[in-house]
């Protein structure tokens, strides 16, 4: 009851709105006669009818949305999902007929604007052609986006190698997604039609995997260290999945610039990404990190190695030369004597 009392009050202060917009053409049309300007057509009457014909179309644009919304059995038309595609559609229709009759309000020779269109040359038309290329492109990627279920507004999404953020709104043209740092980008969706899409909130599960490396001298303990994360990860994340439909292994891998390489990979029945998952993510490096405590080792520390090249490497043999050896040679060179050449 109070949201029809709501709409009724809204519909009444429009109509006042428009009334008062009106009256101030009238007024602008009498000041206009009192001064000798008189306008082609009946600025006062186009003016009405113009009004009243936009806010119709947009009392049913809203009328049919709700009607939309309770037949798809959803609160708003944000959870229509692929149903979007007919409250779009609606509106295409509604708006498209009430420019034809704007333009019928203004007395426009459709015929003869649209042979006047199909009048030009092949200049004008390669020109036209041109200019629609992107927009008719858009228009049809944003066509099939609405279609399909790739995304809706409200989910996260991840396009390209780029782009992440929650989907706001998904228009004809363009998407506007909202990035993690609350920016909004304007995407085109033939942009988005050409690349890879990945809707995280879709996502059920969730992976981690770590690479662990311990000491050589520690080879002995590997077998037993490898158990005990294991059981330590089983028993902090209740929701590891041990059924087999995911890898779940604790293996030596190999040596690694002579370290130990132990792979941990687990799968979480969590969404990737969420709260939830960060705070599983902490418990298994936890649960790694008390398997080494319980079997007194240590995780091994890197190692830089540093490579120098032969010009570094002559240089520095050349500091360490003894200078004083030079010198005698130098002087038995200065035995020598110089001969004249004139």
């Amino acid at each position: 009851l109070d949201s029809k009392r709501f709409r009724v009050a809204k519909a009444t202060r429009e109509l006042s709105c428009i009334g008062g917009i009106i009256y101030i053409v009238d007024m602008i049309c009498v000041a206009s006669k009192a001064i000798n300007i008189i306008f082609p057509f009946n600025l006062s009457n186009v003016m009405t009818q113009i009004s009243f014909s936009v806010w119709a179309a947009r009392k049913v644009a809203s009328i049919k949305q709700r009607l939309i919304c309770r037949l798809a059995r959803v609160p708003t038309v944000e959870k229509l999902g692929r149903k979007r595609i007919y409250d779009k559609a609606a509106n295409v229709l509604i708006w498209l007929t009430t420019g034809l009759f704007i333009l019928d309000i203004l007395s426009v020779e459709t015929g003869r604007a649209i042979g006047s269109l199909f009048a030009l040359g092949s200049v004008g038309t390669l020109v036209l052609s041109l200019a629609s290329k992107d927009l008719a492109s858009n228009f049809i990627s944003g066509l099939e986006l609405s279609a399909s279920s790739i995304f809706f507004e409200g989910e996260e999404v991840r396009i390209g190698n780029e782009i992440a953020g929650i989907v706001q709104r998904m228009n004809w043209l363009t998407t506007e997604i909202r990035g993690y740092d609350e920016i909004i980008a304007r995407i085109p969706n033939s942009l988005i039609a050409n690349q890879k899409v990945c809707n995280l909130s879709r996502i059920t599960r969730s992976q981690v995997k770590q690479w662990i490396h311990f000491d050589q001298k520690d080879i002995n303990k590997l077998p037993q260290i490898i158990q005990d994360i294991k059981l330590n990860v089983c028993e902090s994340c209740p929701k590891v999945i041990l059924d087999g439909s995911r890898p779940f292994f604790c293996h030596w891998r190999g040596f690694n610039n002579e370290k130990l390489e132990v792979v941990l990979d687990v799968h979480f029945v969590i969404p990737f990404g969420t709260a939830e998952y960060w705070d599983v993510r902490q418990k298994v490096l936890l649960a790694i990190a008390n398997a080494a405590k319980q079997n007194g080792i240590e995780f091994a520390v890197p190692v830089l190695t540093l490579q120098r090249s032969q010009r570094e490497n002559f240089a520095m043999e050349f500091d360490d030369v003894d200078m004083g050896h030079l010198q005698p040679q130098s002087a038995e060179l200065n035995q020598y004597p110089s001969h004249n050449m004139s």
